[in-house]
């Protein structure tokens, strides 16, 4: 057995699990995913978005590892070091993503059938934050405590000043007009 914790809103990760069955028994884990996976993990109520079971002879030519990296977004840098493992896998997976968890933070003990495998970090959750530091990315408060003037939105009182001035200018032209 294999102990991990899925920490409070985690997103970004893939847990890729072997399903040690025979083929036929296999599909049938596959038929009751995610139910089936969500008994094996011990986490009652995973998302069944987040949850994939399937023959990796489902994926011919494209294989696990470029599944991982198109389908899950998984960087090939990321899957290089562990090619000969995931190269190596037969018969059925089961993928679990960070979105199966929907942010709880949960203890997991994976039993049999399942072995895991090894997870791996989609590449946009490896983004780093973005600092913004133009005057055109600061909003009015910013602005505000550098000096500049804050404008608030337009009175009612300029609105109606507006449209009668508008009113009066279409009276006017069509007075005239006639």
């Amino acid at each position: 057995m294999t102990e991990m914790h899925i920490p409070p809103h985690e997103r970004g990760q893939v847990r890729v699990f072997d399903v040690d069955l025979p083929p036929g028994e296999a599909k049938r884990f596959a038929e009751a995913a995610p139910g089936s996976v969500a008994q094996a993990l011990g986490v009652p109520g995973l998302s069944a978005r987040h949850v994939e079971v399937f023959d990796l002879s489902d994926l011919r030519g494209l294989g696990l590892r470029g599944y991982l990296h198109s389908g899950q977004g998984v960087a090939h840098e990321a899957l290089e070091p562990d090619a000969a493992l995931l190269d190596g896998l037969e018969g059925h997976v089961a993928l679990v993503m960070s979105g199966a968890f929907e942010g709880r933070g949960t203890a997991v003990v994976v039993r049999p059938p399942l072995r895991w495998v090894g997870t791996w970090t989609e590449a946009e959750a490896e983004t780093p934050g973005i600092v913004l530091d133009s005057g055109s990315a600061k909003g009015p408060a910013d602005m505000a405590e550098a000096g500049a003037p804050v404008r608030g939105p337009r009175s009612r009182g300029a609105l109606v000043v507006t449209l009668a001035l508008l009113l009066l200018a279409v009276v006017l032209f069509l007075w005239l007009a006639g």
